[in-house]
């Protein structure tokens, strides 16, 4: 019952933003790994391509020229011929894990050192860029997280999946960031920064977590 009460607390508890002037904002670079034409795979990139944001890259990265994914992205590539939308194809293999591989490959085509990093299934609002790159100008701050909520396509298994984020998960969430906790970050979604000579280390120590399908429960060591 007291967790129940806290946690009832804790997710309408709000967060004030982070405000900066939208002259200030730096060039961000998304980097979008991509195997097969997931459900609402359109839908997810395109709110990509709609952000309400200055300057940004999206990367969007296949192992092989015959993914579908690639006919979503170029698509997209027709519909926003303004938008700076680039496609990694790469099969070269870095480790075990195919979606490490496909970051590494992507990072050669990344042109800035702000980096979001963001599964394929995400759908976002046209402020995400802008809410979650603004923490990145305090100099303590070395990487970003955000919640987010799940969404039940059809079936069973969807709607106990989605349940079981946003009824338990994201609550138990909000309960750790109310009790003071920041040493956690979720690979849905990861805003960070590069870093001088380290600039693909703590990205491929980034990836590396994200392949063991943990919710990086790290402090962002090199950078701050």
């Amino acid at each position: 019952m007291g967790y129940s009460i806290a946690a009832w607390l804790a997710v309408r508890q709000r967060i004030p933003p982070w405000r900066f002037a939208t002259a200030a904002a730096p060039p961000v670079t998304v980097l979008k790994p991509l195997c097969g034409a997931e459900h609402a795979i359109y839908e997810c990139l395109r709110s990509f391509c709609e952000q309400d944001y200055s300057r940004f890259q999206i990367v969007f990265g296949v192992s092989n020229s015959d993914d579908a994914a690639l006919a979503v992205v170029r698509r997209l590539q027709q519909e926003f011929p303004g938008r700076d939308l680039t496609i990694a194809i790469d099969a070269r293999q870095h480790g075990s894990s195919p979606k490490v591989s496909n970051l590494v490959n992507m990072m050669a085509l990344a042109r800035y050192d702000y980096l979001v990093i963001s599964d394929s299934d995400v759908r976002v609002t046209p402020d995400y860029l802008a809410k979650v790159v603004a923490p990145l100008h305090d100099p303590g701050v070395g990487i970003v997280t955000c919640c987010y909520r799940g969404w039940a396509g059809a079936g069973l298994w969807s709607l106990l999946g989605s349940m079981f984020i946003n009824e338990w998960f994201m609550p138990s969430v909000s309960v750790a960031a109310m009790a003071g906790s920041r040493a956690f970050a979720f690979g849905a979604s990861l805003p960070r920064r590069r870093f001088g000579a380290l600039r693909l280390a703590p990205l491929v120590l980034v990836v590396l977590l994200l392949a063991r399908g943990e919710a990086l429960f790290f402090r962002v060591a090199m950078g701050g």
